[in-house]
């Protein structure tokens, strides 16, 4: 198996929301939403997931229809 998508976040996205913070508070920002970010992640892409993988059956289905 093999890693196929894969999601970074930086202290530079936390400045580009709030760039009137300065660093520590950016970086005090990151150690508190690493681990509900981290977790909304992964929520949303199993939900993502399971929309996409039936998108691609269907989309296969057609085209074996074709």
């Amino acid at each position: 198996m093999s890693i196929f998508a894969t999601i970074k976040w930086d202290t530079k996205d936390i400045a580009s929301i709030r760039p009137d913070w300065y660093v520590a508070k950016v970086e005090d920002a990151a150690s508190y939403a690493r681990k509900p970010l981290e977790e909304s992640c992964v929520e949303q892409g199993w939900e993502s997931l399971e929309v996409l993988l039936d998108m691609f059956e269907q989309d296969r289905k057609e085209n074996e229809d074709e």
